[in-house]
């Protein structure tokens, strides 16, 4: 991803997570690690359950989509965080090809 995209992503009040094919954690903007309760070096390279996780289905959906190369959308989903707070959020994942490399842009907006 070029600094360009990235600085424009770091603005953006939304949280967004950029994943690689195994689901790593490649890009976090500040949104994202405030909903989140993390640091972005606790976050870069870490596989997205060791951030939060939430029932056993809903990733199982999330996987399932991402693999067929659809969008997921999980409304008031209820986010268990690493640190033992839990977020009420809505997010989308979007699985796309940028630059012959496989990413999910997953998008949060919490309240």
């Amino acid at each position: 991803m070029s600094n360009l995209n990235q600085s424009l992503l770091s603005e953006l009040t939304t949280g967004i997570v950029i994943l690689d094919s195994s689901l790593r954690v490649k890009f976090i903007n500040s949104s994202a690690l405030t909903i989140l309760d993390t640091t972005e070096k606790s976050s870069l390279k870490q596989k997205l359950d060791q951030i939060f996780f939430e029932e056993p289905e809903s990733l199982d959906s999330f996987t399932e989509a991402l693999n067929q190369k659809r969008s997921f959308t999980k409304t008031d989903a209820v986010l268990n965080l690493k640190r033992g707070s839990k977020v009420l959020c809505t997010y989308i994942a979007v699985s796309y090809t940028h630059l012959r490399a496989h990413e999910t842009s997953l998008h949060l907006v919490c309240r």
